[in-house]
């Protein structure tokens, strides 16, 4: 079974086939994240590679931009609807124009929100330009680097760590302990 992103990170406590899913408790405090998440694994896989996907999730019911929907001026995905006008920020240039489309969020009420995602080929674990394949059956250790982002998650709410192995394989995954 195929796992888009929006299965992977819908409902965490539904069993879902190839998917992982760590959740916290509901947040006493509000929460900030600010910079660039790690993901740090511990896997074995029954093939020598596999696309490793992971996900950091907002999740409580709340009012979100809704990135899927777009406006017909625009024609893109960007959760932006423009508004009437033009908001000018100092002097304009022969080069640079100081003057930008006024916009608004376009908003829906959604039950979570993927706030940092990051994937890795197994076997260009060590580096992009080498290929190195693991030996099905032995763990190794996978780290790499989310797509930044600078969020705050309400209280109430959890954040979650849903991962996905594509394509579907048998794999054990556990997190490592903490680096000291």
């Amino acid at each position: 079974m195929k796992l888009g992103e929006a299965d992977l990170a819908a409902d965490p406590s539904a069993d879902r086939p190839g998917r992982l899913a760590f959740v916290t408790p509901p947040l006493p405090n509000a929460v900030r994240l600010s910079g660039t998440p790690t993901v740090d694994l511990r896997v074995s896989l029954d093939r020598p590679t596999s696309n490793l996907t992971a996900l950091l999730v907002d999740y409580g019911e709340d009012e979100r931009i809704d990135w899927g929907r777009n406006e017909p001026q625009n024609g893109i995905h960007d959760g932006l609807r423009g508004l009437a006008g033009e908001s000018c920020h100092g002097e304009s240039t022969a080069q640079d124009n100081a003057c930008y489309k006024k916009t608004a969020n376009v908003t829906a009420t959604k039950p979570f929100e993927v706030i940092a995602r990051g994937w890795m080929d197994a076997q260009n674990r060590h580096s992009a330009g080498t290929s190195e394949p693991m030996t099905p059956g032995e763990d190794a250790r996978i780290t790499w680097r989310t797509l930044p982002n600078d969020y705050r998650i309400k209280p109430g709410h959890r954040l979650g760590r849903p991962r996905r192995h594509r394509p579907p394989t048998s794999s054990t995954s556990r997190t490592p302990p903490p680096r000291r």
